[in-house]
């Protein structure tokens, strides 16, 4: 998923070229759909995603004291639903550095 945005964008060049449109709907580089339930967590997600906790050996996982103040300061409840959400994209994040 991390090649995604390189890749869209020189299938996007490349069909420009030709003058055509990209094939983007159903491409398996297509983000999916977000689900009305999971804007808040990805909303949240995108102002803490630097929020880390590192160690020598790299990044060990997120910093939460600092996701609660982020979530407070956008009005977003951090529950335990948006916990185990903001977890989720937290165990994509790890899996993807290491």
């Amino acid at each position: 998923m991390s090649e995604s945005p390189a890749y869209c964008a020189s299938c996007r060049e490349a069909y420009a070229q030709e003058g055509a449109a990209p094939p983007c709907e159903g491409c398996v580089h297509e983000p999916p759909a977000l689900m009305d339930e999971n804007i808040d967590a990805w909303y949240l997600w995108r102002h803490i995603q630097t929020q880390v906790r590192t160690s020598f050996a790299g990044i060990v996982g997120m910093d939460y004291g600092a996701a609660r103040q982020v979530a407070d300061v956008l009005g977003i409840d951090f529950d335990i639903a948006m916990l185990h959400k903001i977890q989720t994209l937290e165990t994509v994040l790890l899996s993807e550095v290491r």
